[in-house]
């Protein structure tokens, strides 16, 4: 005897004998539907009816039928993974797959391609496009989508006989003779293709449902079931209670009594056509139980259908294969069957291989977030979901674009990113309208644009996005609109969003468009925090504010340990880390110990987050430890850390950087970088820079055709200033390398193909020097100005605080 399948024998001696019959009914059931489709309504056992069956018998009989069980379906546990590529399944994709290159990190990334240019316009044409339903369509159309006006009048519904005489008069124009010759010695797709045309109205016949219900029950009669499918459309889209109740007036209930009585009858043209095998019939009748129309919803029989037509329509019935991505999605959901995302995996195969749009982008979809035994493979996800996007799947277009933006395996272009997100936003999708207006503002992968980022922001506010009001608003808050950014935040904070309420509450604090109140602001803050939900949270930058409020003292006494506490609670907010970082870097007397484990930690935490203040203080830490150490490593990964934070513009990581390039040229970059890097610190406001500036002009700089430095004002330890924050760089003595970077004022080292750096202008030095004892004489009394307030323990005046955040202090 074959094993028990491993998930039934655990389950047989960790559950009770109730819970393993239960089980164990669903085995069965899942074996009897997969072994015995289609299922006619009869045969189909639902698990509760099996599990009286299954009740009499003894434990151990039941651990037979489990593995017989087991030997049919075969173990799940052990399925092979239908994602997974190999020699004996390779990808079957049909299109020229896409190059791919090598990044400078060494891995493979995959360069997807841009949308053609017709294809955003596309996408806007299938978005604008009246969506209905055909009658040769095997969607079931929504009730509401064709129910009748109130206006119109109803009337008894006869009931037509099929063995209604036909008169040769019937209208039909020459054109259809032939049918009508063909129908008359018994064709049934004649009958039905003579009804079909009364039905439409086409080929040259008036509207007539009637008549048409006349020829295609001619057709059932002869067991025809495309006829039995029509006649159940005509039925379940009201057509034959339309028709017949023109001019008659019936009460609101008796129009609901014969509303459910026409889906009834729909439903069992249906299911007479599934009888005869009818994989329409099947479709339309497993849509019916699993929207509930004219019988109760039944998401185990409306399953048990779909699989049946998906299982009997493969490869033929290319009108049906759209199902097998229904079936999938029942696989996926666990609804009416057993939860298996192995088995969606496979329907999704089969709807992709054989080209539907919507298998494509669940199968994409599905290899790039690992929905299959954790199974991720992005850059085959990559190219289903460029096909599905091809054929205008919105959501495809959206994740290229996700994928494109974030670098996950895909060739890292802007561009071309916002070309797909800009597709999905034709196509009507809300999150890539807020995407798109958020990248024109930024100017990610386009052109700054924040008019055209405004209309977008207001196309999804239409759709129905409080995040774009929020961000509309903030938009708008930053232009100085304040008057449009309460406007936007109050009708969020209308809707009971919680971020509309806290924005409305920083407007207060700030003086935004609101009169003044930090007291009354912070008592805003603490009831949002209060009141907060799981489904509707507080913003995390709501705890950083609180805490600012307690640190600095405003609009409440100063507290450093609330402080400590509401930063904490900001669930790892980079300005939160930051601020709680500076803490423990300094600490607070009788207050806070100094913790510089802790404040390494959170400063590493916002430098992965890309950061530039979290990546710099990383890279002083590792000059500071260098210096005391010895460490030329150490060196490497404070230039490291200081090249981050100076490609965001941070201007002290640009100074400290140039001055390690000035110490070491050979090792960290070029003196031309190195002087470029000053000018660029030196136009954001840095003291440092401004003040290594003004010496290198007081004198000039001249470099070898090496690029060694033959000539400056002074040696190299008075680059780097013995005022520079920080006191480190002192890196002559401990980088024996770096005696060669500098010379002595005398320019012993060869000048051949010497050029000058930076010409000696006495003027510029002066102006430099007279800036940088500006910037640091108002930094030095800001710096006094929190060094009082902390010894009496006084609030720090609202005023500095912008200070404090422009000087660094």
């Amino acid at each position: 005897m074959e094993a028990v399948s491993p998930r039934l024998q655990q389950r047989s001696s960790s559950l009770q004998s109730g819970k393993f019959r239960h089980m164990l009914a669903c085995e069965l059931r899942e074996w009897l539907i997969s072994h015995n489709s289609p299922v006619p309504p009869q045969t189909i056992h639902p698990v509760d009816s099996l599990e009286k069956e299954l009740a009499p018998l003894s434990r151990s009989n039941l651990l037979e039928l489990a593995t017989a069980i087991s030997a049919r379906l075969g173990d799940r546990s052990a399925e092979e993974n239908p994602l997974a590529l190999t020699a004996s399944t390779p990808s079957r994709f049909p299109y020229e797959r896409f190059k791919t290159v090598f990044d400078v990190d060494g891995s493979e990334k995959l360069i997807i391609p841009a949308p053609p240019p017709t294809l955003a316009e596309a996408f806007a044409k299938s978005r604008r496009k009246v969506q209905h339903t055909e009658l040769n369509s095997p969607n079931i159309p929504n009730i509401d989508a064709n129910a009748s006006t109130a206006n119109e009048k109803f009337a008894a519904v006869p009931v037509l006989n099929s063995k209604s005489n036909l008169e040769r008069d019937d209208g039909l124009p020459s054109i259809l003779h032939q049918y009508l010759q063909a129908a008359e010695i018994g064709d049934a797709d004649s009958m039905v293709e003579i009804g079909k045309a009364f039905a439409e109205g086409s080929g040259g016949l008036e509207k007539h449902i009637d008549h048409a219900l006349t020829w295609l029950l001619l057709a059932a009669d002869k067991q025809n079931t495309e006829a039995m499918v029509t006649i159940g459309k005509l039925y379940f889209d009201f057509s034959v209670l339309n028709w017949e109740a023109r001019g008659r007036e019936r009460s609101k209930s008796t129009e609901e009594e014969m509303r459910a009585r026409h889906l009834s009858l729909a439903v069992d043209w249906f299911r007479l056509a599934s009888h005869y095998d009818d994989l329409e019939g099947m479709v339309n009748l497993a849509k019916c139980y699993e929207y509930g129309r004219g019988v109760p919803k039944n998401l185990e029989i409306a399953f048990a259908y779909y699989h049946a037509a998906a299982l009997r329509g493969y490869p033929a019935a290319m009108n049906l294969l759209e199902f097998f991505v229904v079936v999938g999605w029942f696989f996926q959901k666990g609804a009416g069957v057993r939860k298996s995302p192995v088995e969606a995996c496979k329907w999704y195969r089969k709807a992709a291989e054989s080209g539907i749009s919507d298998g494509e982008e669940n199968l994409g979809i599905a290899y790039c977030y690992g929905t299959c035994g954790d199974y991720v493979n992005r850059i085959e996800g990559a190219h289903w979901l460029w096909a599905a996007a091809m054929g205008a799947q919105v959501k495809s277009a959206f994740e290229l674009a996700t994928l494109i933006a974030k670098g996950k395996d895909c060739l890292r272009e802007p561009p071309k990113a916002f070309e797909w997100m800009l597709c999905a936003a034709e196509g009507g999708m809300v999150r890539a309208m807020e995407r798109v207006a958020s990248w024109l503002v930024e100017g990610y992968g386009c052109t700054q644009d924040q008019r055209s980022a405004v209309a977008w922001y207001d196309r999804a506010i239409k759709g129905g996005s409080v995040t774009s009001l929020i961000s509309l608003g903030a938009l708008m808050e930053t232009s100085a609109s304040y008057d449009l950014a309460i406007l936007h935040y109050t009708r969020a904070a209308e809707k009971g969003d919680i971020r509309g309420k806290f924005h409305l509450a920083k407007c207060q604090e700030t003086g935004h468009g609101i009169p003044q109140n930090i007291t009354e602001a912070f008592e805003k803050y603490l009831s949002i925090i209060q009141s907060h939900t799981s489904q509707n949270p507080a913003p995390p930058e709501c705890f950083f504010r609180i805490g600012q409020c307690y640190e600095y003292g405003k609009g409440v006494p100063q507290d450093y340990t609330a402080a400590v506490k509401y930063y904490n609670d900001s669930k790892n907010f980079i300005p939160s880390c930051l601020a709680l970082a500076r803490i423990y870097q300094n600490g607070v007397k009788d207050l806070v110990e100094k913790n510089s484990e802790k404040a390494w930690k959170l400063y590493e935490y916002a430098a992965n987050c890309g950061h530039p203040v979290g990546a710099y203080q990383i890279g002083m830490s590792y000059l500071n430890r260098a210096e005391s150490e010895k460490r030329d490593d150490w060196v490497e990964a404070a230039a490291t850390n200081l090249r981050k934070a100076a490609a965001e513009e941070y201007a002290p990581a640009k100074t400290k950087l140039a001055a390690l390039i000035l110490s070491d040229s050979k090792r960290f970059g070029s003196p031309e970088e190195a002087i470029q890097l000053l000018h660029e610190a030196s136009n954001l406001g840095n003291p440092d820079a401004k003040e290594m500036l003004a010496r290198m002009y007081n004198r000039g700089v001249e470099v070898n055709g090496s690029g060694v430095i033959l000539r400056s004002e002074s040696s190299k330890p008075s680059l780097f200033g013995g005022r520079s924050e920080g006191g480190i760089f002192s890196l002559k003595s401990r980088i024996s390398t770096s005696s060669e970077s500098l010379s002595d004022s005398n320019g012993s080292l060869s000048s051949f193909g010497s050029h000058i750096l930076l010409p000696k202008d006495v003027a510029v030095s002066n102006r430099l020097k007279a800036q940088a004892v500006s910037v640091r004489k108002e930094k030095e009394q800001v710096e006094s100005i929190i060094q009082k307030c902390s010894k009496g323990r006084t609030a720090i005046p609202d005023s500095l605080v912008e200070a404090i955040e422009r000087l660094g202090v």
